[in-house]
């Protein structure tokens, strides 16, 4: 299977991040989400344990997620007219769960065990800083990080880690060589700000104002 580089890059990162998680007692949640057509179909539906979310995507991108899953991600949100395998520019989401359906690991434990595993696969020069994105996107309980080396092209360029307690969900923005990051950024930012959570068997929606 044709990949570009940076992809295969995000994809063995996500082999060791799962390699980690599941030694912390979590794994990957199967292909379970529904398209939301009133969105265009740019938009997912997922039910989780004891909460639901929709994750839509900024404008001017789309929602993929049979093609994401064969790379090793729940969902992605690339942007429109462009395949997969040649986008400049990926929004990746994972969502992890206990298999036994019980509680995740704290999320400060679950972020510094995918932070090491980074750190080593990329190796010295990087840097992983915590950042403060937007009230709106912070206020829904987010934690940032971005990742940066001076000394050479790193494809990945911000991670953001979202826990219910009973999921953890993680976006993952990544870039080709040449693309402007500030653009990334922008994109990456309005996903998150777009991200809804509901309580399930409830119609509130705890983010919408926020």
């Amino acid at each position: 299977m044709r990949r570009f580089w940076a992809h295969l890059v995000v994809v063995l990162i996500i082999v060791a991040t799962a390699t980690f998680a599941a030694e912390l007692g979590i794994t990957p949640v199967p292909s379970g989400f529904a398209s939301d057509t009133s969105s265009g179909n740019n938009s997912a539906f997922f039910e989780g344990d004891s909460l639901s979310y929709i994750l839509s995507a900024p404008e001017k991108y789309r929602l993929i997620i049979d093609e994401a899953a064969k790379h090793g991600y729940s969902l992605a949100f690339i942007p429109e007219g462009v395949a997969f395998d040649s986008a400049q520019v990926t929004i990746a989401v994972n969502i992890l769960s206990d298999p036994d359906g019980g509680r995740t690991v704290p999320l400060s434990d679950f972020i510094l065990t995918d932070t090491v595993a980074i750190a080593h696969h990329y190796g010295p020069g990087l840097t992983i800083s915590k950042v403060a994105l937007t009230d709106k996107v912070d206020d829904k309980g987010f934690k940032s990080f971005y990742l940066n080396d001076k000394t050479r092209f790193v494809p990945d360029v911000l991670l953001s880690y979202f826990s219910s307690g009973s999921e953890i969900l993680v976006f993952q923005l990544s870039i080709r060589d040449g693309y402007p990051r500030f653009e990334a950024e922008k994109a990456f930012v309005e996903c998150l700000s777009k991200f809804r959570i509901l309580i399930k068997g409830s119609v509130t929606d705890f983010t919408t104002d926020q």
